[in-house]
């Protein structure tokens, strides 16, 4: 039997779409024919035809609806773009190397990217897209973190959402749940509230039976729901996870682990385990979009934008992401944005003689882009970075660049972030980069470096109490390297730590 779903974390999602020895021959895929569908809360780009488009548009739509009704999701449209991209296996192969895998959900500064492969079975795409999407639902518009066995859970929960005739259902056990469950004598839940997001999950399947398990059963009944909410409310403010239970269900981990199992048996003897209905006709469903076909370069383009944070300026790029670059060049040579993006990376290669050619093509291209601003203020800072001769004038020439995108795309969160963390790179007044920064925020999507930053030049400033909750922000939601650093920037804080 083969797992729907893995565990996502940031990290594996980064180790999924890093570069291999070797990487596809994207020459071979057709990223012709592509269309785009543009509704009120998402955008989907795909590979298949304009009524199977619509169908995943109308999935996507009842999941939103019923979300509203079933749970606390904010109605409110999320501030940053939401794209959804349904890539056949030969495209999705090129980005996601585990093929146990059929959709990743990451979300970034400058907006939230679902990537889920085309499968050949539609019902199986349906329920990787709409359990991806909860992921997205989950944090929309929220700086808040969330145990692993909800956020999975709850994924699970709604990935079942069906519309039959005007009847619209939630709560219908995944069958190979169900199967991982008959298999358990008996169901013990401390594992997966014990489970830390940085941490391995052994038995992947049997974690998320249990999580679909738990949240199913705490969401049947009003009672329980609040008493839900009780307990993640009592989790965001770190109370441990054996007195978060007691103090929410009133019970011990082992008494709320037999009533779940009391559950899962009915369920398992065949009690319907649907737990709301609704009428298609009584759901706000949006059902006002735009369709379009969508250009071989800028679906290169944008394959390569979820390969490559538009904030990332790790010393490697990942070839993928450049491969898919350099293909939306060749496919329009015009394409600005693509030629930025190839430009940075050649800077992050070490090769700024090329990058200085692409980037000047790309500028002359789109003088107006704050995108291909931003590219070209981050080929400056790798400069700087490399310890040339001219480093003052790359950070100067940077800082112009990011000013100059703040000003062409004022509600720009990328251009914002990137002028703040310019200030990062040097010992002048923080002031301003703490401006930046924060208007970054109010701007984009929760994202862990720019609260690194953002702390980094608040401790500068003398602000150590702000700089300390910035860190600890960091350390509770982010997970792999960002957490980390914020955890060892927070024992430097830490009273009877020597002052950095």
């Amino acid at each position: 039997m083969r797992s729907r779903h893995e565990i996502r974390r940031s990290g594996l999602v980064l180790a999924l779409l890093a570069g291999c020895a070797t990487t596809p021959d994207l020459s071979r895929l057709d990223l012709d024919s592509w269309l785009e569908l543009r509704a009120r809360d998402f955008a989907i780009v795909a590979d298949i035809a304009d009524a199977d488009l619509r169908r995943y548009a109308e999935d996507l739509a009842i999941l939103v609806a019923v979300a509203g009704r079933l749970t606390n999701v904010s109605p409110a449209i999320s501030q940053v773009p939401v794209r959804v991209v349904l890539a056949p296996p030969d495209v999705y192969g090129a980005l996601v190397r585990e093929p146990r895998i059929p959709g990743i959900a990451t979300t970034r500064l400058e907006g939230h990217w679902l990537l889920v492969r085309l499968d050949e079975t539609a019902s199986f795409t349906q329920e990787t897209l709409l359990h991806e999407y909860t992921h997205f639902l989950e944090h929309k518009n929220r700086r808040v973190s969330y145990p692993l066995w909800y956020g999975e859970g709850f994924a699970e929960l709604l990935s079942t959402v069906h519309r039959r005739d005007d009847l619209v259902s939630a709560g219908a056990a995944p069958w190979d749940r169900l199967y991982a469950l008959r298999r358990t004598p008996k169901l013990d839940l401390e594992p997966i509230f014990a489970q830390r997001r940085d941490n391995v999950v052994r038995d992947v399947d049997l974690f998320y039976a249990l999580s679909w398990a738990t949240v199913h059963y705490l969401s049947e009944a009003p009672e329980r729901r609040v008493q839900l909410q009780r307990f993640l409310a009592l989790r965001r403010d770190d109370v441990p996870w054996r007195d978060a239970v007691t103090r929410a269900f009133d019970a011990s981990v082992e008494q709320l682990s037999e009533r779940v199992d009391a559950h899962v048996r009915a369920i398992l003897r065949g009690v319907p385990s649907e737990i709301a209905a609704y009428q298609a006709s009584e759901l706000a469903l949006d059902r006002d979009w735009q369709v379009g076909q969508v250009s071989a370069a800028e679906v290169a383009a944008e394959l390569g934008d979820i390969a490559l944070p538009l904030t990332s300026l790790a010393a490697r790029a990942e070839p993928v992401a450049c491969d898919f670059f350099a293909h939306a060049v060749e496919e329009d040579p015009r394409h600005a944005r693509a030629r930025a993006a190839s430009a940075l990376c050649d800077a992050r290669a070490g090769d700024f003689e090329a990058a200085d050619v692409q980037i000047s093509d790309a500028l002359r291209a789109a003088p107006d882009d704050s995108r291909v601003a931003v590219r070209a203020g981050q080929i400056e800072v790798l400069r700087a970075r490399a310890d040339s001769p001219g480093a003052d004038d790359a950070r100067r020439t940077a800082r112009e660049a990011f000013v100059r995108a703040t000003a062409l795309a004022p509600a720009d969160p990328v251009a914002w972030a990137e002028l703040g963390a310019s200030y990062a790179e040097d010992d002048r007044d923080p002031q301003p980069g703490i401006d930046a920064l924060e208007r970054a925020q109010t701007l984009g999507a929760w994202d862990a470096d720019v609260n690194l930053d953002l702390g980094r030049l608040l401790l500068r400033a003398g602000r150590r109490d702000a700089a300390r909750e910035r860190f600890a922000e960091v350390a509770r939601i982010a997970d792999g390297d960002p957490a980390r650093e914020a955890e060892r920037l927070l024992a430097e804080l830490a009273p009877g730590a020597e002052a950095p």
